[in-house]
């Protein structure tokens, strides 16, 4: 099964985004920070992985050129 990894600050768009990719067949991970974020890309390489541009005064896109 395919994996989404959905990133924002927002919980409850976090939840939705994540209940969306459910409604499609995606397994879903979730996050509300970039270090748990992080961690997840580690573990394991979902096939689409969406993020908030700014999760508090961190770059998502910065992030993800580590």
């Amino acid at each position: 099964m395919a994996t989404a990894l959905i990133v924002d600050q927002d919980m409850e768009t976090v939840l939705s985004v994540a209940e969306l990719f459910r409604e499609e067949g995606f397994a879903t991970e979730t996050a509300n920070d970039l270090e748990q974020a992080r961690k997840l890309l580690l573990k394991d390489r979902p096939e689409v992985a969406m993020f908030a541009e700014r999760i508090g005064t961190e770059s998502s896109l910065a992030m993800l050129e580590d």
